[in-house]
């Protein structure tokens, strides 16, 4: 299913979002918008693809679950494009093939967890903002094994919180890690 423009605009607050793809040419291009809401996205095998603007009029709270399991992956993830959202939850697994992600999120609290498994990998994510939640704020986690890798985390805030945990097991590595 493969598109040229977003393929959909859900908006509301408390809603829940599944959407499971099998295989082919898979692709999901849309906006999700709305507090409190949660999404997950499967996409198991072949062409796989996600864009996805979630929260991205500076709402709250979310729970975002994106499993792509084989083949040539892609995900870009965009969380508060448009000002700042807060109180987000951002699960990745990935398992393996061409795989690439790049998440860049305006959140004052995003907890974001990775795991890719292997080959091509590349993943880069960057956060804006701070949190105001109890010792909240920037967090970003990555497990990967191996292949090709290339990880660069960037956080950037206004005094303190960031967090990077990235777990690297092997190939060819780079990784680059930027926090303020």
């Amino acid at each position: 299913n493969t598109t040229t423009g977003d393929a959909f605009v859900i908006d509301g607050n408390s809603m829940n979002l599944t959407i499971t793809q099998d295989g082919m040419n898979n692709s999901i291009l849309g906006n999700f918008i709305g507090g409190n809401s949660t999404a997950t996205i499967n996409q198991i095998g072949n062409s796989n693809s996600t864009l996805l603007n979630y929260g991205n009029f500076g709402t709250s709270s979310g729970t975002l679950g994106i499993n792509l399991t084989g083949s040539n992956n892609n995900s870009i993830l965009n969380i508060g494009t448009l000002r700042n959202s807060s109180n987000y939850l951002y699960n990745l697994d990935v398992t393996g093939d061409h795989n690439s992600i790049t998440s860049t999120i305006n959140s004052a609290y995003t907890t974001n967890n990775f795991s890719l498994v292997g080959d091509y990998n590349t993943l880069t994510t960057a956060q804006t903002g701070f949190g105001t939640l109890s010792g909240g704020g920037h967090n970003i986690t990555t497990n990967v094994i191996g292949d090709s890798n290339t990880i660069s985390v960037s956080q950037d805030g206004n005094t303190i919180a960031n967090s990077a945990v990235i777990n690297l097991t092997g190939s060819n590595s780079a990784i680059s890690i930027t926090q303020h």
